[in-house]
């Protein structure tokens, strides 16, 4: 079966068919989600691929939050200079 959509949704997929007990696709667009879905359900994989969709600013606050769990990370670590 083809495998298009999201970029993350192929890799979903090929990582369940390669052995992953499950794997998530992200997409700002519902459509690439959609098309991650119906390719997994032809791939025999649809159970275990999820999808979930970000606005573009959620992304950005996403991005923002990680740096600052990383720096945290760092501060408490000791690793700071």
């Amino acid at each position: 079966a083809s495998v298009s959509g999201c970029g993350s949704g192929v890799l979903a997929v090929a990582a369940v068919k390669l052995g992953a007990r499950e794997a998530w696709a992200f997409d700002i667009d519902p459509q690439a989600l959609t098309a991650t879905h119906d390719n997994a359900a032809a791939n025999g994989v649809e159970p275990t691929v999820h999808g979930l969709t970000f606005a573009p600013h959620a992304i950005a606050i996403f991005g923002e939050l990680r740096s600052a769990a990383q720096e945290l990370a760092i501060v408490s670590s000791g690793a700071s200079s």
